[in-house]
């Protein structure tokens, strides 16, 4: 059977523990050295565990033979306490005979029931008689009562003995020297003489009273209300009578005559409510309708000076230039040809010819007869010149106008976009810059052309089929 070690506390830090054991040699007896590469492992109560431990074990120890020294790391979490612990040889033999198995210690880790400190290293203080000293400061439970009963405590029997109590004490005799008694309460009583001599008497009442004199010479007399009274030649003469006649005459009748058939000029100062009534210029009788959305609702009878006026429509003189103008064409109207003489430049007109521009409107590329596609080799960069043509193949007048250039690709989507100059306007020939955004891939690519004189006269050209082909 191993040697039991004894019964530690495993450390809250780093801690070891360490025993000797001897090894003798089987044939004679005499103490022998472990062979070169012997282990003793740690098992674990009677589990078999030893997973998480290590020890280290010298051979041979101080040079002298057969004794072996081992070295157990217990802040190792194989360690726990409540435990039992054996330290066994796993490897190794003596004079070649193997000695695996040998059983070389035995400890526990407060699995006895032994008194531990909180922290290592720290005695107890125990009595002859078996007592443990008590620290007052360090009591458990601090908030709880403290009965010492039977203890004396030298602080309070100095201070508080008997001998001062009794030094301090309130005796009978003083009590009965500073007792109040009833000639005391005489002595200081406020006898009937002093009240007497302080009351309130009737006698004294009279003297201070407010007499009749008093008041009569400080009462509102008949002749102080004359002297300050509002006399008759104080109020002017018919006052009162123009007042209520003022209050007579301020009827509802009176108040809107009044205000009402005050003149228009009298309440058009800026910034007043006056100025912002809606005033008609006819006579009585007039009126403005207001619609619930706020709007004035009223027949147009004039329009402003300077623009058409109601002669214009009563003479029929605009129906005859309107007449002069437009033609019936089916259920539409178009412009007459004399409507056209005149149109301003870069809107198809612009001489003594007419020039109406019929679509659909088509793009000729680089000097060709038609809209033949137009084959541009992958990463070029440079100008093209474009004709805009009618549905005739004429050219369209570009004088005044702007031509914008856009690029899509097979998805529809827009790649390009590029301003167009003109070169011969009068025939519709202009030119654009084509660059790497359009023929950096190769691809089959839709041009058209915009052409724009006014926010309402836009013509689109096209399309022109580009074909941007690899190198």
């Amino acid at each position: 059977m191993s040697k039991y070690l004894g019964d530690y506390a495993k450390p809250t830090g780093a801690g070891t523990l360490e025993f000797k054991f001897s090894t003798f040699r089987p044939s004679t007896g005499a103490a022998w050295s472990l062979s070169s590469g012997a282990a003793v492992t740690i098992y674990k109560g009677g589990t078999g565990n030893t997973t998480g431990q290590s020890t280290t074990l010298t051979r041979d120890w101080n040079s002298i033979t057969g004794l072996n020294h081992v070295s157990v790391d217990l802040s190792q979490a194989f360690f726990v306490d409540g435990e039992v612990y054996e330290a066994v040889i796993t490897t190794g033999t003596i004079d070649s005979v193997s000695v695996v198995g040998a059983c070389v210690g035995r400890f526990t880790l407060r699995a006895q029931a032994s008194l531990y400190p909180t922290t290592l290293g720290r005695t107890l203080d125990v009595s002859t008689t078996g007592e443990a000293g008590i620290d007052l400061a360090n009591v458990g439970s601090p908030s709880a009562t403290l009965s010492l009963s039977g203890t004396t405590i030298k602080a309070v029997t100095d201070n508080v003995g008997v001998g001062s109590i009794a030094a301090d004490a309130i005796t009978a005799n003083a009590i009965a020297s500073n007792a109040i008694t009833s000639a005391k309460i005489a002595a200081d009583a406020i006898g009937a003489s002093q009240i007497a001599g302080n009351a309130i008497t009737s006698a004294k009442i009279a003297g201070n009273a407010i007499g009749a004199t008093q008041i009569a010479d400080n009462a509102i007399t008949a002749d102080k209300i004359a002297t300050n009274a509002i006399g008759a030649d104080e109020i002017s003469a018919g006052a009162v009578t123009k007042i209520q006649t003022g209050l007579s005459t301020l009827t509802s009748a009176n108040v809107s005559s009044a205000v009402w058939s005050v003149p228009v000029a009298s309440y058009t100062t800026a910034d007043t409510f006056g100025e912002r009534i809606i005033i008609t210029d006819g006579n009585n009788g007039n009126q403005v309708k207001v619609t619930p959305p706020g709007h004035i609702a009223a027949d147009v009878h004039e329009i402003q000076a300077g623009t058409i006026v109601d002669a214009d429509f009563a003479a029929g003189t605009v129906n005859a230039k309107l007449a002069t103008m437009l033609v019936a064409d089916g259920a539409v109207f178009q412009y007459t040809a004399n409507a056209l003489e005149l149109a301003p430049s870069g809107g198809g007109g612009g001489g003594s010819s007419t020039n109406i521009h019929m679509g659909p409107f088509a793009i000729k590329a680089e000097g060709e007869a038609s809209d033949k596609p137009l084959d541009i080799q992958k990463g070029a960069a440079h100008d093209i010149d474009i004709q805009l043509v009618d549905a005739s193949g004429t050219g369209v007048n570009l004088t005044g106008a702007t031509v914008d250039i856009k690029i899509y690709n097979t998805s529809g989507a827009l790649v390009a976009t590029y301003a167009a100059t003109a070169t011969y306007g009068e025939e519709g020939r202009c030119k654009f810059g084509i660059t790497t955004t359009t023929t950096a891939n190769a691809g089959t690519y839709t041009a058209t052309a915009t052409r724009t004189t006014g926010a309402s006269d836009t013509q689109v050209f096209g399309p022109l089929r580009v074909y941007v082909r690899d190198i």
